[in-house]
């Protein structure tokens, strides 16, 4: 996998932001057929291509903000579509990996989480616990304290 350092992106999710950010790393797989992999998310329900989008090289470990809309506590939805165009236009049916975070935002709180995308299609289903924040220096299944995620306490 290549690494992209400047393969680096904001999304404002719609709605006051409330300060709450997810810092989202994505290491892409490598797509030959494809010439970028183009991110949009959305809270609450699946992402319909009517939002910002974020195109960046398969193959990249690609970096993106993404910027709390109103409800912090609606599951995030992140599509990652592989495609010839980067706003994958004139292509109805592209090769994609959808992921429904959990719980992604806190307010006042910045949150992080690395997902590993497999190749297309794929579903992922992240739970709350996987997405860092709040605390320092522990590891990935113990952001959660009795199924309640830290920030929450």
């Amino acid at each position: 996998m290549r690494r992209a350092p400047l393969a680096i992106a904001a999304l404002a999710l719609a709605g006051c932001s409330h300060g709450a950010v997810l810092e989202l790393t994505l290491e892409l797989p490598d797509r030959g057929d494809a010439r970028f992999a183009v991110l949009d998310a959305a809270p609450g329900a699946p992402p319909d291509g009517a939002g910002p989008t974020v195109a960046f090289a398969p193959g990249d470990e690609a970096h993106v903000s993404l910027v709390a809309g109103a409800d912090l506590e609606a599951p995030l939805h992140v599509r990652v579509r592989f495609c010839e165009a980067p706003d994958c236009a004139g292509e109805p049916s592209p090769p994609t990996v959808r992921a429904r975070i959990e719980r992604a935002f806190y307010p006042g709180v910045k949150t992080s989480l690395t997902l590993a995308v497999p190749p297309p299609p794929a579903t992922l289903e992240i739970d709350a616990c996987r997405v860092q924040g709040c605390i320092e220096g522990r590891g990935a299944a113990l952001y959660c304290v009795d199924g309640t995620h830290v920030c929450e306490l």
